[in-house]
């Protein structure tokens, strides 16, 4: 039978995994055993005897990508694989949509590009991409398994690590700035347009040097994990150079920008309280002085309001991928559950999919152009809006 005929044979009946009631090495039960094709791109998995598990029903190549772990393990039903199919197909729609709005509003309105806002927009372009690859999940998930072989695993991971670093980063660095001005509200440390532009391009060459070794199979590699329908960094080898790799990434894309991130949003706390006890003190004083100083802060308090919703969001979101990570390099692989591993991938991608929208509710000049644009566009400008919106 020829490779073509064998995957055609395979598309359309189970996989069969029972034993054959013959003697080992008996050249009728090697004639009669079901063939595997030779690779798995567009295979479906969705039919398998019950009782199998992943070692019994994937192909060759996978079989020798994939970690030992996860082949032990029995599929999960093909309810699952839809019901996740459907919530990823979701995330995919509002997400994607939601960071493309933000990415539009940012390169058509010239108010909107301002240093600070230039960091927003550089997140919203990491979680767009960490977004536009769900497809690859969906369809896997249609095919109950890793349909889309070992190249698009690799694909699928170092887009995933590119785009979780340049979002982890991008947040971290928000974070700062935003401690810089609201710690100094008379004397600000603000970012220029060259300085944000640095800052952006070290993001991105900062997580392309960690997605770029494990492509390259470098110290670690891209597989498949739990219900083998996602791709991430190999944390369950015992290998030890692959082992040193996941610490080492856990130290700069877990500890540092957390770090970061604490100090910076402690700080606006500090920041915050002293204005609100300076504004109380001056509350004696001329009503000019008094509104002014209250709407100096009243924005910056808000800012810092949604960076403490972003911070809460980057925890809930990361962490989970921290411990999973950590629990393999450390040798307690074993007790991961391929349900359970799923988990901080869906964590990533709903923080993806919740960004745009936070930014859309919370921050004012991105609240008056989402407003301006789904709720006042039908209205006619008057000659006033005009002048009004020029000079804006």
């Amino acid at each position: 039978m020829g490779a073509r005929e064998s995957r055609v044979v395979m598309s359309q009946q189970p996989y069969q995994t029972r034993p054959m009631m013959m003697v080992p090495n008996d050249p009728r039960a090697i004639s009669m055993m079901p063939s595997l094709p030779a690779t798995s791109e567009g295979l479906s998995f969705c039919d398998y005897d019950k009782g199998a598990i992943w070692r019994d029903i994937l192909t060759p190549d996978l079989l020798e990508y994939i970690p030992n772990h996860w082949a032990k393990f029995p599929p999960p039903s093909t309810c699952t694989h839809f019901m996740l199919a459907i919530l990823y197909a979701l995330i995919f729609v509002f997400g994607c949509g939601g960071n493309a709005l933000v990415v539009i509003l940012f390169l058509k309105k010239k108010h909107l590009r301002t240093p600070s806002n230039m960091l927003l927009f550089n997140l919203a372009v990491n979680d767009f991409i960490m977004l536009v690859k769900t497809p690859v999940f969906i369809y896997n998930s249609y095919k109950c398994g890793p349909s889309y072989g070992t190249l698009g695993c690799e694909i699928y991971g170092f887009l995933g690590g590119l785009s979780g670093n340049g979002a982890i980063m991008s947040v971290a660095f928000a974070a700062l700035d935003r401690y810089n001005v609201i710690s100094n509200p008379l004397n600000p440390k603000r970012l220029t347009k060259t300085t944000a532009s640095l800052v952006i391009l070290f993001v991105w060459i900062y997580s392309a040097f960690f997605a770029l070794l494990p492509l390259l199979k470098i110290y670690n590699r891209f597989t498949y994990e739990g219900y083998l329908t996602s791709c991430t960094v190999d944390y369950l080898s015992e290998n030890g150079p692959t082992r040193n790799y996941v610490l080492v990434y856990f130290f700069f894309a877990w500890c540092i920008p957390i770090t970061i991130i604490i100090y910076s949003y402690w700080g606006i706390i500090k920041a915050v309280g002293k204005s609100e006890r300076n504004l109380r003190r001056i509350e004696d004083s001329t009503h000019a002085v008094k509104d002014k100083g209250k709407t100096g802060q009243k924005e910056e308090i808000a800012i810092a309001k949604t960076a403490a919703i972003l911070i809460s969001l980057w925890l809930v979101s990361w962490t989970p991928y921290a411990v999973i990570a950590l629990m393999g390099a450390f040798g307690y692989g074993d007790m991961i559950d391929p349900a359970w591993s799923m988990i901080p991938a869906l964590t990533a991608k709903t923080a993806a999919t919740l960004d745009p929208w936070i930014y859309s509710l919370s921050h004012p000049k991105f609240k008056k152009e989402f407003e301006a644009l789904f709720f006042k566009k039908q209205e006619p400008k008057s000659e006033d809006t005009a002048t009004v919106e020029t000079k804006y």
